[in-house]
């Protein structure tokens, strides 16, 4: 008996050291028929359950893993075997009994180095990152070379913010352990999240190499490729894992979004369509297609993807998000408030959706409401560079300059590479008068991004400055600008840049305002002696006026199909196509006659002798996009009205009218009327030239005056309109114009106490020849 059962003792041992021989070795079936036979001889040996429990471990047979390594502790404790519980515990996700386990293993042995590695994966795993530090520390204290402590201590690091203690833990660990796949991992993630994106991607190709089949690590590549600016080779690492798991629908949709970013729509449509024919259920896919239709132009396609993500599953603030991006597509301004509204509602915390619908209410012109959802959103995520972007939108809106120079520099510091930004920080130093500096910034914004509102703009502040000749190259960007389509007229014939008309028919059509119109009438002559005929087509209350106008042309209506042409041309290109410079403006004396029937009659309506008559106009359209704080309220004309020998008559139509009911005591301003309300811009020109004087602030009253050679005063803003360039009191556009500018933003009293001292020193007792 007693022979017999050491015979089982020694066969046993050597069963089990037989077995760990084979284990070590990798072949895991050897191992665990030599440990099953150990526990046919005895059921309760702990050594041989604990060694099974690390082989199921190995297979991923966790459960199976904890069931017998908690046998072995019954019978036998040990560090080591309450270790590997641990890590057992801790693949489970059980990561509270992982770190008791370790806890267990140390009050038995305090120099278990597995046992304090794996105590740091389950503080890690907790969110307890100083402590877990501390633990892979101390575990690398007992075993300095271990690559993967080495490697899980970096990413501990790095998530606490210890950037160059991490790069150093990690470039240690993979000097100990060059193949060790998770250390590259690692420290390609450390990199990139330090913006190396080239040496990240160096890492996750070296990743991938060791492991192929590492799905986040092909995922990473591509990623770090296109922080890299290699965005063909990002493309191709999409390609790479599409091919490898074609089933995937992150890698399609990520390829996908990486095309649209890189405006190559029809690419990324077609791979859509692709992965959409092998993958119709995926709802992420049909997102990403109704961005793909909402950056061509299709909003209705737009809002069907959306709605059919959200059929296949799609919800929460996200995909109201992508449904009021849609519907803003599709011209549904309020459904895509309200679908803004809704992503709010459901997800509080989604700062885009308070950035999305700021920007839409402020597009609509509801800039004050729009400044909420944008203050809303950023206490939610002061770090995004949209809710910045937007809300310095909103702030030039306001005429709050310095505010928006603020919001736009803030979202500059988060996002250097933002063009928007860049052109937000020009727009608002062009309105506060720095216009140089204002050139310097559309000049950066569009050294980033193509930005039609950037070149336009650059347009506007050369001719600002006097740059007429790269000025009106640049202008021409306004018929790029979505907002401005009705300017660039789809026609099939092309545009006119300069090219030879002889025997050409021409369509000049008027664009913006009527004060743009009337500028440029006096193109129309010069174009007509070019070309063999010229079609002017203009906004019906210019028409009556056209008869003055020299050159031989034809005037259709808006709404008048034109006759046959060649060429066309949008009215403010054509001194550009022309090669007008500031020197050789022409017709600068005028260029319109008024009709001499109308001038007859209103001369005799108006007659008043003895008196100096002032034509008067206070106020542009409120709704205009240039009416930013150019209107004069009309009371403040009083100084004017108070100079002896003088009459103030009423050219204003329409808006601003209520202000002759409200008049301060002792002013007097002549209304002409019903008759003269109702009349076209000819009673307007006939009336001018009975006038000694037009004194108006920056509206289409001045230009027609200027076109009529008639004197005008134009009181304009402290920060003008680009056409009455900087500091002048002439314009090189109408010769019998001068200009009062504002000393100081909104100080219309300094302007007008200035024109009645002028008024005042020309001793106007006498009238001047109104004769013709």
């Amino acid at each position: 008996m007693i022979e017999a059962d050491v015979t089982a003792i020694a066969l046993s041992a050597a069963h089990l050291r037989d077995g760990l021989d084979h284990h070590r070795r990798g072949e895991l079936d050897a191992a665990e028929w030599l440990y099953h036979a150990v526990l046919a001889l005895d059921p309760d040996q702990a050594e041989a359950l604990h060694y099974l429990g690390v082989l199921a471990q190995q297979r991923g047979d966790l459960s199976g893993s904890v069931t017998l390594i908690e046998r072995a502790l019954a019978g036998r404790p040990s560090a080591t075997a309450w270790s590997n519980l641990a890590n057992a515990l801790w693949l489970q996700g059980d990561h509270a009994r992982a770190e008791q386990a370790c806890r267990e293993a140390l009050a038995l042995e305090r120099g278990c180095a597995p046992a304090w590695q794996n105590l740091g994966n389950a503080l890690k795993a907790q969110g307890r990152l100083d402590e877990a530090a501390s633990a892979y520390q101390r575990s690398l204290d007992l075993r300095p070379d271990h690559a993967d402590v080495l490697s899980n201590l970096g990413t501990v690091l790095t998530a606490l913010g210890r950037a160059g203690e991490a790069r150093a833990t990690l470039e240690a660990a993979l000097r100990l352990g060059p193949d060790s796949a998770a250390a590259h991992f690692n420290l390609g993630n450390l990199l990139l999240s330090l913006g190396e994106g080239a040496g990240a991607a160096a890492c996750y190709q070296r990743l991938l190499a060791l492991s192929p089949e590492h799905l986040d690590g092909h995922r990473a590549l591509a990623v770090a490729l296109r922080r890299a600016g290699q965005m063909e080779a990002a493309l191709g690492a999409y390609a790479a894992a599409i091919a490898r798991w074609p089933d995937d629908p992150a890698f399609h949709g990520a390829r996908a979004e990486l095309l649209l970013d890189l405006d190559r729509l029809e690419e990324a449509r077609d791979g859509l369509d692709a992965a959409l024919a092998r993958i119709p259920d995926a709802p992420d896919l049909h997102r990403i297609l109704a961005r793909a239709l909402r950056l061509s132009g299709d909003g209705p396609g737009a809002v069907a993807a959306v709605q059919q993500a959200i059929a296949l599953g799609a919800s929460g603030g996200d995909a109201q998000v992508d449904l009021g991006a849609a519907l803003r597509t599709a011209g549904d301004a309020a459904g895509a408030i309200a679908a803004y509204a809704r992503a709010i509602q459901l997800s509080p915390h989604l700062a885009v959706a308070y950035a999305n619908l700021g920007g839409l209410l402020h597009e609509e012109g509801r800039s004050d409401e729009a400044a909420r959802p944008l203050l809303d959103g950023l206490r939610i995520a002061p770090g995004l560079p949209e809710l910045h972007i937007n809300l310095g939108g909103v702030r030039l809106a306001q005429n709050r300059f310095n505010d928006a120079r603020a919001a736009f520099e803030t979202a500059l510091s988060l996002r250097p590479e933002s063009a928007e930004s860049h052109f937000g920080i020009a727009v608002a130093r062009l309105h506060q008068g720095e216009v140089e500096a204002s050139v310097a910034g559309f000049e950066a914004a569009l050294a980033l991004k193509e930005l039609p509102e950037a070149r336009w703009m650059l347009g506007l502040s050369l001719l600002k400055l006097g740059d007429y000749a790269r000025g009106w190259r640049e202008h021409d960007s306004r018929l790029d600008i979505r907002g401005k389509k009705k300017i660039a007229r789809a026609f099939p014939q092309p545009r006119w840049r300069g090219e030879p008309l002889a025997g050409k028919t021409l369509l000049l059509h008027s664009e913006q305002g009527l004060g743009d119109t009337l500028q440029c009438l006096r193109f129309v002559p010069v174009a007509a002696a070019l070309a063999g005929r010229v079609v002017l087509q203009a906004q019906e209350a210019i028409l009556p006026l056209l008869a003055g106008l020299d050159g031989a042309f034809e005037a259709v209506g808006p709404q008048d199909a034109p006759p046959p042409f060649d060429y066309h041309c949008p009215l403010f290109s054509v001194p550009g196509a022309l090669g007008v410079e500031l020197a050789t403006i022409p017709a600068a004396d005028g260029y319109l006659r008024p009709d001499p029937a109308l001038v007859a009659q209103w001369r005799a309506r108006l007659a008043s002798d003895g008196v100096f008559r002032i034509g008067l106009v206070w106020q542009g359209n409120p709704r205009a996009d240039v009416e930013r704080g150019r209107s004069i309220p009309l009371r403040l004309f009083a100084p004017l009205a108070a100079l002896p020998g003088v009459e103030l008559i009423s050219l204003q139509k329409e808006h601003g009218l209520d202000q002759l009911e409200m008049l301060p005591r002792g002013m007097a301003v002549r209304d002409l009327g019903f008759d003269y309300e109702s009349g076209s811009f000819a009673d307007t020109a006939a009336i001018i030239a009975n006038l000694d004087l037009v004194i108006t602030c920056d509206t289409s009253v001045g230009h027609l005056a200027g076109a009529l050679g008639r004197p005008a005063w134009i009181a304009v803003n402290a920060v003008s309109d680009w056409r009455w360039l900087i500091d002048r009191e002439d314009s090189p556009w109408y010769s019998s114009v001068r200009l009062f500018r504002q000393p100081s933003r909104g100080d219309w009293e300094a302007v007008v106490a200035r024109m009645t001292q002028v008024l005042a020193d020309q001793n106007i007792a006498l009238p001047v020849n109104r004769s013709l």
